[in-house]
């Protein structure tokens, strides 16, 4: 049942390892986790004979602005442009539920995190299924790329504090009330205007005079 529940997976990451040019085997992917892959991987070199050879998982580190901290990782591609490309596999879905994973392949913070890494506003998800390849075009403003940086360095200062201030072997206080302070994103951490925990600078974004900076 486990390895069930993790074939798409599995046959996104033994896929990933052909494009590189590895020969991914038992025992870590099973017969017909290889085989889809190799499908996927045939129909994709065919649709994109002129990547053949060209450099994948490309290191990025991007230091934050205005923040002691670093976001590092690895991109699939980047084309001239520059252009993030990013793929994902795809089993047998309805229509809808095609379009819902699209819709969250489009929001997730995966997006912005890659551009910032290359210096890029344009974000192409190729999505690999049996017998087709879907591009979806997703792009970012430079606010919106500011803001999220921001906000990862947020997210980071308040885990630094979180850790400090109450170590890491009991869960970390919370609030079960709706967030209104921006920091939704934060480990499940709820926390409003009137409960910031003392000593934590709250850091305020100023979006007007972002947007003007950037017309």
């Amino acid at each position: 049942m486990e390895r069930l529940m993790l074939r798409g997976r599995q046959r996104g990451s033994c896929f990933h390892e052909l494009l590189d040019g590895k020969e991914p085997g038992n025992p870590t992917y099973n017969a017909e986790e290889i085989a889809a892959a190799e499908e996927m991987a045939a129909l994709y070199r065919a649709k994109y004979p002129h990547e053949l050879g060209v450099r994948r998982e490309i290191e990025f580190e991007y230091a934050i602005p205005d923040s002691v901290h670093v976001m590092v990782g690895r991109i699939d591609l980047v084309l001239p442009g520059p252009v993030v490309i990013d793929t994902k596999t795809c089993g047998k879905t309805t229509k809808k539920e095609f379009a819902q994973r699209v819709e969250e392949y489009r929001a997730s913070a995966q997006v912005s995190f890659y551009l910032l890494g290359a210096d890029a506003r344009t974000f192409t998800h190729r999505i690999v299924q049996k017998d087709q390849v879907t591009e979806v075009h997703t792009t970012r403003t430079g606010v919106e790329l500011k803001r999220f940086a921001r906000n990862v360095a947020m997210t980071c200062d308040i885990i630094e504090f979180m850790k400090e201030k109450f170590g890491t072997e009991r869960p970390w206080p919370s609030l079960h009330t709706k967030y209104r302070s921006g920091y939704a994103a934060i480990e499940g951490t709820n926390m409003y205007d009137e409960y910031i925990p003392d000593g934590f600078l709250l850091r305020k974004e100023h979006l007007s005079v972002m947007e003007k900076q950037n017309g």
